[in-house]
């Protein structure tokens, strides 16, 4: 929470994504494909993504993330916000929320968007789980 506030405190309060689109990979606790895009004024990221374990998870997901410069780093922007998700495994369906905080940059010499977050969330429908995942994305910029 601190890191969060000291963040905030020094960046622009604006929408600072460098770019349009972006689609890619996300890799991690889990591994999945990541898109975000523009909407109602800072950004939505859907994933779908597979968390490994005893029984594997298949999960489908949207997180509505705000974007900031990072300390007035060209093209460095960190990000925060929520979502939720829906889930299937071999025994059980879940329906979930997640929060999400990240740093991503992007760029200049080719069309790519690298970032790395922490996505916790709970499961709430059928299993009463939290759930924790850290992430590297590796996206192509539509610009």
């Amino acid at each position: 929470m601190v890191i969060t506030i000291i963040m905030i405190g020094n960046s622009e309060m604006k929408a600072q994504a460098q770019y349009d689109k972006a689609l890619g990979l996300r890799l991690g606790g889990s591994v999945g494909v990541t898109y975000v895009q523009p909407m109602w004024g800072n950004y939505m990221e859907f994933i779908g993504e597979f968390r490994f374990g005893n029984n594997g998870y298949l999960a489908v997901g949207a997180l509505y993330e705000m974007k900031y410069s990072f300390f007035d780093i060209e093209n460095m922007d960190w990000y925060f916000g929520g979502g939720a998700n829906v889930g299937i495994s071999d025994d059980n369906f879940g329906v979930g929320i997640d929060g999400v905080i990240g740093l991503e940059y992007t760029l200049d010499s080719a069309p790519l968007n690298i970032g790395i977050d922490w996505k916790p969330g709970f499961d709430l429908i059928n299993s009463a789980n939290y759930l924790s995942n850290g992430a590297l994305s590796l996206r192509y910029v539509f610009n």
